[in-house]
């Protein structure tokens, strides 16, 4: 599994590998990107991620995000596997 997971959150050279997704189609508990911040998806909304916790919400849509997490990991996440998420991402 690392092997894996390793494959699929580098490339060549150090650099981050994502791909991308509806983002409706996307489970609770993956990362995207957007204009270089970072966000979960929870409960059909993404919300920002910040070092001081998770900050505003907005709604998540149908077009296609940039997707941090790495596929194996959304994989999981689609069978059912619920992570814990800070309280912050649900106020």
């Amino acid at each position: 599994m690392d092997a894996v997971l390793g494959a699929q959150r580098r490339v060549r050279g150090g650099g981050k590998k994502t791909f991308l997704s509806a983002g409706l189609a996307l489970p609770d508990g993956a990362f995207v990107t957007s204009d270089g911040e970072a966000w979960l998806v929870h409960q059909r909304h993404l919300v920002r991620w910040t070092p001081a916790g998770y900050a505003e919400r907005t709604r998540l849509g149908s077009g296609h995000l940039e997707v941090l997490t790495p596929e194996a990991t959304v994989a999981v996440l689609r069978a059912g596997y619920v992570p814990l998420v800070h309280a912050s991402a649900s106020t």
